[in-house]
């Protein structure tokens, strides 16, 4: 990861602990498709937020989140991309495995893994305990 993505989670309150616990990394193009199955037309270069089994700590799938996605009617199309036939899982930030056990730990569901990442990192800093899950999104389109 380099100094500006450092610095674009700093201004979340995430660090590179949290950062690294959680698996997070910036992955070239070939590296997204090779060791996280992405595929598609376009430079899938960026920043991969690995999903997890809470209970094994395993990778389930991955999304990255490109650096250059290309533009439609002025807007970024396929920002975030999956592996091919992915079947959508919650996102678990790290340590969750031990807030899930905790029936008394609020729930608490966010838009994006960052935003996950967000809450946990304040709920440390605070020393409370809540659990963020982003959960999946349907395809634009899709009813």
């Amino acid at each position: 990861m380099n100094g500006a993505d450092l610095a674009a989670f700093a201004r979340f309150g995430i660090t590179p602990e949290l950062l690294q616990d959680a698996g997070v990394q910036r992955v070239t193009d070939a590296e997204a498709r090779e060791s996280f199955g992405i595929r598609g037309d376009g430079a899938m270069d960026g920043l991969v937020f690995p999903y997890t089994d809470p209970q094994t700590g395993q990778r389930i799938t991955a999304r990255v989140r490109r650096d250059n996605p290309e533009i439609v009617n002025g807007r970024p199309e396929k920002k975030y991309v999956s592996p091919y036939g992915d079947k959508r899982s919650l996102y678990f930030p790290p340590a969750s495995r031990m807030l899930l056990a905790d029936s008394s730990v609020p729930l608490v569901l966010v838009e994006s893994e960052k935003a996950a990442l967000a809450l946990m990192a304040w709920a440390s800093r605070r020393g409370q305990r809540s659990l963020a899950l982003h959960p999946p999104r349907r395809k634009r389109g899709h009813k």
